[in-house]
């Protein structure tokens, strides 16, 4: 008789099947048996799966772009660049839409379409729209404003939303199926007070 294939192993640990950046916030996809961390990982790699991000930048955003480049990583100071004509990193696409807009701030809902290394953030501030608490890649003055009026002392990026487009294996179940977070409360109050309600 052939075992079930869905019974956790009893040498397997639930694993986590994607990673956020250090300081930021949101949701992550832990897998609790090793078929379903392989049909989640399958997905990823097919590009099944939609992930997006909320978050705040310093500018004037256009309404929707798409941001695109080679990314490399310097494994000494823990940092992201893009080459600039050359071809020795990897390749990585963001979108974004803009969902408000004031004050010289704009609130952004973010597709992440490549999971490269810093790479929403590195992109952003490649066009001029560094995300408001971000010490690697930020305005430093900004920064310390923000900190000092909400206490924001990290970047404010929160993993906010994943859908399931065409999940693979064991997950196919999961089709059209999304889930969102909830916005932390000092993001909820700082959102509030530069746009209004949300």
């Amino acid at each position: 008789m052939e075992a079930d294939k869905n019974i956790q192993s009893p040498t397997f640990n639930p694993a986590l099947c994607n990673r956020l950046d250090r300081n930021t916030s949101g949701l992550v996809i832990a897998a609790k048996n090793y078929d379903a961390l392989r049909s989640v990982n399958q997905t990823i790699r097919e590009n099944g799966l939609a992930k997006y991000y909320l978050c705040l930048v310093k500018g004037k955003a256009k309404e929707k772009d798409e941001i695109s480049g080679i990314l490399g990583k310097d494994e000494t100071n823990r940092l992201a660049f893009i080459y600039e004509g050359e071809d020795k990193g990897k390749n990585s696409l963001t979108r974004y839409r803009r969902l408000e807009e004031k004050h010289g701030y704009s609130l952004l809902e973010v597709e992440l379409v490549t999971g490269r290394f810093h790479q929403i953030r590195v992109h952003l501030s490649k066009e001029m729209l560094p995300i408001i608490g971000d010490t690697k890649y930020g305005d430093k003055i900004i920064n310390e404003a923000f900190n000092k009026k909400y206490g924001l002392r990290y970047q404010f990026l929160l993993a906010h939303k994943l859908h399931f487009i065409s999940p693979m294996g064991t997950l196919k179940y999961l089709k059209d199926r999304s889930w969102c977070s909830e916005i932390p409360g000092n993001y909820d109050i700082i959102i509030k007070d530069l746009f209004g309600s949300f």
